[in-house]
């Protein structure tokens, strides 16, 4: 036979099986293995992988005093939305598959939608674990406790799905907010790039009793 484990007439360790040995021993057909393609797998299949990391924008809101809500105009498509309250927690606020540029959004922040740090649901005995074998782990947080929305750590945010299964996607969450390093506001103010009036303006969120 022409399939012969010593003499394998496809390329790339493809699979030779004879049509019919009675008939003519050099009659065969090749598996092949994903990747290659050819009658004999000789030709290695084209692919193209595009990754398009997440794009970060930050607006900033003030709520006026005596009120409880805001209005936010986005105009670039987005498919997540997180509410950060100033040095503290984040909250995911909007989450859709699909973005709608005439769609109105009514939504709340609320404690069921808090993100929360991922040490804070790991016991003492996790906390200890090194970076690489904590995150193996974090799949378990979102099947042991129905009600959690998010999770984040320095590196990442992680968000549970309707199967209880986490996503995970980087997030930087030790930004500095110093404008690349040419922080221009006073008195430890924080300094943001505003993005909707050009790349050289700035906007500073001043500290306490500024």
């Amino acid at each position: 036979s022409t399939c012969q484990s010593t003499n394998n007439p496809c390329h790339h360790n493809g699979f030779c099986i004879p049509i019919d040995d009675r008939i003519n021993s050099h009659r065969f057909i090749c598996i092949r293995k994903e990747g290659y393609r050819g009658e004999r797998c000789q030709n290695i299949s084209k692919a193209l992988n595009k990754y398009n990391p997440h794009q970060r924008k930050i607006i900033l809101k003030k709520i006026a005093s005596g009120y409880n809500t805001m209005t936010i105009d986005v105009q670039e498509p987005f498919n997540i939305l997180f509410t950060q309250i100033p040095d503290g927690d984040y909250y995911l606020t909007v989450l859709r598959e699909r973005f709608s540029p005439s769609e109105y959004i009514q939504t709340q922040v609320s404690p069921k939608h808090r993100c929360h740090p991922v040490l804070d649901l790991f016991n003492e005995t996790f906390r200890l674990y090194e970076y690489p074998r904590l995150v193996k782990y974090y799949s378990l947080l979102c099947r042991q406790d129905s009600q959690l929305i998010c999770f984040y750590d320095e590196n990442c945010m992680c968000m549970c799905d309707s199967n209880c299964f986490s996503n995970c996607f980087q997030f930087n969450n030790t930004m500095q907010y110093d404008c690349s390093g040419k922080n221009l506001c006073y008195n430890d103010g924080r300094c943001f790039f505003n993005n909707e009036t050009g790349p050289n303006t700035f906007l500073c969120v001043c500290s306490d009793c500024y």
